[in-house]
């Protein structure tokens, strides 16, 4: 199983989140990258891995930010140097797993994107920032 090592491996790397798998309902099951503030008030998705495929997708800090603001209306705090580590952290051990990464960045363009800022525009500020 990917979660303890996933867990493991990104643990501590941020001083005011936690990262972690959501939980798998079998072996085979997708399973979500997630970002939670440490009061437990903020949830964000960072990527994720598909053990069936055997790939998983990351967001770069680019992605993440636009995406919280689209959802929060206001970017994550997240510092630079702790989300390159969970970048680099996480990827390694994924490849090392035998996952084919992608790191995705932000596009304006990409219709999936879109379709998300959209829905996420019309979600009020405070029912999206205590939203899990």
């Amino acid at each position: 199983m990917i979660t303890p090592r996933f867990e493991t491996a990104v643990r501590r790397i941020f001083s005011s989140y936690t990262v972690d798998l959501t939980p798998a309902v079998s072996d085979e099951s997708l399973q979500h990258i997630r970002l939670t503030s440490t009061d437990g008030t903020t949830t964000f998705l960072l990527g994720r891995i598909d053990p069936k495929a055997m790939t998983a997708e990351l967001r770069t800090l680019g992605h993440t930010l636009a995406l919280s603001k689209a959802r929060f209306g206001r970017e994550l705090r997240l510092p630079p140097v702790e989300y390159m580590r969970f970048l680099e952290n996480a990827q390694n051990l994924l490849a090392e797993l035998g996952f084919r990464v992608t790191v995705v960045a932000y596009s304006k363009t990409a219709p999936a994107i879109s379709g998300m800022l959209a829905r996420a525009a019309t979600m009020p500020y405070q029912a999206a920032a205590g939203a899990r």
